[in-house]
């Protein structure tokens, strides 16, 4: 399964009776593996818990043909490598007035022997004969565990490797790679992905940060607006552009990862900049009807709020031309198309809405209406007189 933060991360339990073939099944699946780009390295002895240690080794893998064609074999030049590398242990032993000591027989320049050497430099084997090592096999350094792993008597083994993108499409090319490998592989043997779901803890902290964010804008409007009503209708404006995010993730079906969190918090400030314009326009403004503003500093500020969201939404397309590949920029790049194009709505519609204030028509008391009867009246009988 993949990890839910950074690099998604792979593991692959493969288990088997024989030692020997289990590791060479997962040299196989390793191979298929490194067969797609966006997987550079491969760890075929990865450990399986936390509590083993993880150690560096040489391992010398030996071609048999190479061998056979050099008129060799394996256990002369392993023989070879042992008289000329420094001994592990005692050779033999030395009895001495009735004591036995260990003796110990080296190579004069064994101190000295090193990986060079070993590959590069003739060694002299059986019968005066001179070989080199990398004639017939490799040399490699790596990663291994101490520990050997069995259960229900089966040898357990674990793979492990980094896919440089989506861990949606990670996961695709596993499942490929795995159904491959069980109709290739011996009866008895099997290879297993290892899945593990998204932290909550991880999750918590995602959305703590849109809090925070929630909570820095609202002190900033509020010291540039001198008022407490106006932020708030701010605020409103982020969910609002914020249903565009989830509407182009679920409607197109694209994987939403890391970089669909931090589409929330682009978000958060590229919405509420404009509402903040418009907001600032119309304090600004000091005579006239207050409805009537507000329109005028919408439409004021609508030619410069679009150019803002154009430019910043055509920015973005080159991170969305990979595709979903992409890991962490093709997210952040759709999710904020998807959450600016929406934020129009609640910048031209609702902030309009929330800032319109309902008038108060004066009624007219008991004396202007009599005082109205009698101008009636009179006008009436002086158009009665002058005719």
């Amino acid at each position: 399964g993949a990890g839910g933060e950074g690099i998604p991360s792979f593991r692959v339990t493969m288990k088997g009776y024989n030692f020997d073939e289990l590791e060479r099944q997962a040299e196989i699946l390793a191979e298929k593996l490194l067969k797609h780009k966006r997987i550079q390295e491969v760890n075929t002895n990865e450990r399986l818990g936390w509590g083993e240690q993880k150690t560096e080794e040489y391992v010398l893998r030996l071609d048999q043909n190479q061998i056979a064609l050099g008129e060799t074999n394996q256990f002369e030049l392993i023989n070879t490598m042992l008289d000329l590398s420094k001994p592990q242990g005692p050779s033999g032993s030395l009895t001495l007035e009735e004591k036995n000591y260990g003796m110990v027989i080296r190579e004069a320049k064994s101190n000295d022997f090193s990986k060079f050497d070993l590959e590069q430099k003739g060694l002299v084997g059986g019968a005066e004969r001179i070989f080199k090592i990398s004639d017939f096999g490799t040399l490699t350094k790596e990663t291994t565990t101490n520990a050997l792993n069995k259960e229900d008597r089966q040898y357990i083994r674990a793979v492990a490797f980094e896919y440089m993108g989506s861990a949606k499409f990670g996961n695709e090319y596993l499942d490929e790679v795995l159904d491959e490998m069980k109709q290739t592989m011996p009866i008895g043997y099997t290879a297993e992905k290892r899945t593990w779901s998204f932290s909550y803890e991880k999750a918590k902290r995602q959305y703590s940060l849109l809090a925070f964010l929630i909570v820095g804008i609202f002190m900033i409007c509020a010291v540039l607006f001198e008022n407490l009503k106006q932020p708030v209708y701010i605020i409103a404006i982020i969910p609002i552009s914020f249903i565009g995010l989830f509407l182009i993730f679920s409607l197109f079906d694209f994987y939403f990862d890391q970089g669909g969190y931090a589409a929330f918090v682009m978000l958060g400030g590229l919405a509420v900049n404009a509402g903040i314009f418009i907001v600032n326009d119309l304090n600004n403004r000091t005579t006239g009807a207050y409805n009537r503003n507000v329109l005028k500093s919408v439409a004021g500020k609508a030619i410069p709020i679009l150019l803002t969201i154009l430019s910043t939404c055509f920015g973005l397309i080159p991170f969305i031309m990979e595709g979903q590949n992409e890991i962490f920029w093709f997210s952040l790049a759709i999710g904020t198309i998807g959450g600016l194009v929406f934020s129009m709505l609640g910048v031209f519609w609702a902030l309009p809405v929330f800032l319109w204030k309902k008038e108060k028509v004066a009624l007219p008391n008991e004396v202007q209406v009599k005082e109205t009867k009698v101008k009636k009246k009179r006008s009436w009988k002086f158009w009665r007189r002058g005719k």
